[in-house]
């Protein structure tokens, strides 16, 4: 179980970071909405992996 918990944030955090530098590479190409969407995204699966680290080390 513990092993399976830890790949569950290691794979959070791969998307989430994922997600927010794609939103970055957007916003360089220049369209806004969708880069704000992609990069708010990304940040709520890093406060996800955040929050599962935090109750698992608990």
């Amino acid at each position: 179980m513990a092993h399976s918990a830890v790949e569950g944030i290691q794979a959070d955090v791969a998307v989430g970071v994922f997600l927010v530098l794609s939103g970055i590479a957007i916003m360089v190409i220049g369209d806004r909405t969708y880069a704000l969407a992609c990069f708010g995204v990304g940040l709520l699966f890093l406060a996800r992996a955040l929050t599962r680290a935090w109750f698992y080390n608990r």
